[in-house]
């Protein structure tokens, strides 16, 4: 209870200014550097690649020991076609505060997996600096099929599910560098149409929200 106040106060906290803008601006609207994807197979198939950067990161996570979820634009493909959506070209993942594994750990277990930094000479996350400490929020690796992984740190709090990143909004919201509150609502499963398996995601009544119906 504590530590779910604390993370409230440093949220909400008046806090002026932040570097996190500038930087999400300049990593938005990235195109995969399919450069390296001749090694599986000289047609690129995105939905294949997605699924070959997706096994690397499954397995990274199983290695880790940490409880993911689909969440986003994954979520919304698998919800909906038991697949990747074939125009994308990153995976949504989601990991709450409290199953986040130290920085670290984190990444050295997903460089085993062929998953480092996406943006060249950094590793940390994107985070909220406030009140002189740092909240993780968005962990983006980059496969080396040329397909990105992105890692959203959710937090709960007062029966909601925060991500702090401006990249969504839920429901009408206004991107602003407070990120978007959802619903805490069981979490659910979805299967892979073509291998059966089944994944933890973000429930199906997140995805009008933030989507639309259609």
């Amino acid at each position: 209870m504590a530590r779910g106040l604390l993370i409230a106060y440093a949220f909400t906290s008046a806090c002026a200014s932040s570097p996190w803008h500038w930087r999400w601006r300049a990593t938005q609207d990235h195109e995969p550097d399919l450069s390296h994807a001749q090694q599986y197979g000289k047609k690129v198939n995105a939905s294949a690649l997605l699924r070959v950067t997706f096994e690397d990161a499954r397995r990274a996570f199983k290695r880790l020991d940490t409880k993911y979820l689909l969440i986003y634009g994954t979520a919304l493909g698998f919800h909906r076609s038991g697949d990747f959506i074939p125009w994308d070209y990153d995976v949504d993942v989601g990991v709450f505060f409290e199953d986040l594994p130290p920085h670290d750990v984190l990444q050295r277990g997903m460089a085993r997996f062929g998953l480092t930094p996406f943006s060249a000479g950094r590793s940390d996350p994107y985070s909220w600096r406030c009140d002189f400490r740092s909240y993780p929020i968005l962990y983006q690796y980059v496969h080396e099929t040329g397909f990105r992984v992105d890692l959203y740190v959710l937090h709960r709090n007062a029966g909601e599910v925060w991500d702090y990143s401006p990249a969504h909004r839920y429901r009408g919201q206004a991107v602003s560098s407070m990120g978007c509150a959802l619903p805490d609502a069981p979490l659910e499963t979805v299967t892979d149409r073509l291998t059966g398996r089944r994944f933890l995601s973000a429930p199906e009544a997140w995805l009008p929200g933030i989507y639309g119906d259609d």
